[in-house]
């Protein structure tokens, strides 16, 4: 048993084994193994060869705003800003990390993959929101396409101004929409490698977040600051609710805005009702 385990075979190829040597031994005339012992080693088996699955932390807004100002501390080079945006639109998006960048420098596909002419504006003198078309996603095996909406926002994390800020660096020209100054596309490992080498610089341990911290980030971040399960599914993506919830783009573009300030208003709003019942107990005390 410890020299199956001790391999990279698959729980099923070991059951398999495990299988093959009960056959043998009754074949051979020997007691048949009690099915309990079976259980128990399979058990084992699964165990050594299915590990718990790694731990992701979520990336929040103050940690991408720890991770921004380790990538502005580097200097306004093209690559950081490039980062910048793409963690952002990440973030906000409710997006995969592969969504946004390549699997490999050689996988580059303009069919699938983004590109300069999958983004656009509403307004180009002063817009307010910017989409993203992907053409291919976890989420949309035959291809249709989906849009991703976010909004501006006042904070410093706005996804529409890095964008455009990375945008002016980039230019018009050809190839992947998200790639470094020498040219090369962005890659999800270099990424990731980047995001955790900023959360080290920060004073975070970078082996507890991966590319879909973002993603749960700004799950958790829109769960708790009071965003219904149907509009975060909405924006995730996923399943549940999409046939039946028709999300206009504007909508869309205000849960950004949502993000980042709705704690502010709730904040105001206590603040307002605590002076409204002084004001009230004042009155009625007077009267």
């Amino acid at each position: 048993m410890q020299v199956l385990c001790s391999g990279n075979l698959t729980h099923s190829t070991i059951k398999g084994y495990l299988s093959a040597i009960r056959h043998l031994q009754i074949a051979s005339g020997l007691p048949d193994p009690c099915m309990s012992s079976m259980a128990k080693l399979d058990g084992v088996v699964r165990a050594k060869t299915n590990p718990p699955s790694r731990t992701r932390l979520p990336i929040t807004p103050p940690i991408l705003r720890r991770i921004g100002s380790v990538w502005e501390a580097q200097g306004p080079s093209k690559d950081q800003v490039m980062l910048w945006a793409a963690a952002t639109l990440i973030f906000f998006g409710f997006m995969r990390s592969g969504e946004l960048t390549v699997p490999s420098g050689s996988a580059f596909d303009p069919a699938i993959h983004l590109t300069m002419e999958d983004i656009t504006v509403d307004d180009i003198a002063k817009p307010s929101m910017l989409k993203l078309h992907l053409k291919a996603s976890k989420t949309d095996p035959f291809r249709r396409g989906v849009d991703i909406v976010v909004g501006r926002t006042q904070d410093k994390m706005c996804p529409v101004a890095a964008t455009l800020a990375y945008l002016a660096l980039r230019g018009n020209g050809p190839g992947f929409l998200f790639h470094f100054r020498n040219g090369k596309p962005l890659i999800k490992n270099r990424f990731v490698e980047e995001v955790r080498s900023a959360l080290a610089a920060a004073g975070l341990n970078p082996k507890e977040y991966a590319g879909h911290s973002f993603r749960i980030g700004a799950t958790t971040t829109a769960h708790a600051r009071g965003l219904n399960d149907s509009t975060i599914q909405t924006l995730g993506r996923w399943p549940s609710y999409l046939v039946y919830i028709k999300t206009h783009k504007d909508q869309l573009a205000v849960f950004t805005v949502c993000l980042t300030l709705l704690i502010i208003i709730r904040c105001n709003f206590v603040l307002f009702l605590f002076f409204f019942c002084f004001f009230l107990m004042f009155t009625l005390l007077n009267i």
